[in-house]
């Protein structure tokens, strides 16, 4: 089956899942809820009170999450990741200049794939080292090497 065909089996079947849920029957029950819990005049609503911990979590995990999606320059190296997202955690604005860099290149919209990669700065040369030049095999490896700017 095509991937498309498993999308849309998924979707149905969550389709059907939440339409099975919509027409649940409600049923009245009395719980106890701490002060200050409120539907707002909303009878599907329910609203607890917000506490330091919820605040302190919700800054946390979005301080987390902006630091794990810090936009990595091509070739970095993982010394300079983990460095770009520690840096992003305790100072968020370190990573604007990055974001406008990979907006303004506009790389994405570039015609072709070499034009795509020199957009971006991805480019790199893979030159034969001088001893290496005689020899009409091709290498089993190469170690590239890049000069940044």
């Amino acid at each position: 089956m095509a991937i498309w065909g498993k999308q849309l089996l998924v979707s149905f079947a969550l389709l059907l899942l939440s339409c099975s849920m919509i027409h649940a029957d409600v049923v009245n029950t009395t719980v106890s809820l701490p002060q200050g819990t409120s539907d707002y005049g909303e009878p599907n609503l329910l609203c607890l009170p917000t506490g330091w911990t919820d605040v302190a979590v919700f800054f946390l995990g979005n301080y987390f999450a902006h630091a794990v999606t810090v936009i990595n320059t091509p070739g970095a190296s993982f010394l300079d990741t983990i460095f770009a997202g520690v840096t992003a955690l305790f100072m968020p604005v370190s990573g604007v200049n990055r974001g406008l860099n990979a907006l303004f290149s506009l790389a994405k919209f570039a015609p072709t794939d070499v034009q795509q990669a020199a957009r971006a700065g991805a480019l790199c040369e893979v030159t034969a080292l001088d001893g290496d030049r005689d020899q009409h095999t091709l290498p089993q490896w190469t170690k590239v090497y890049l000069n940044r700017r």
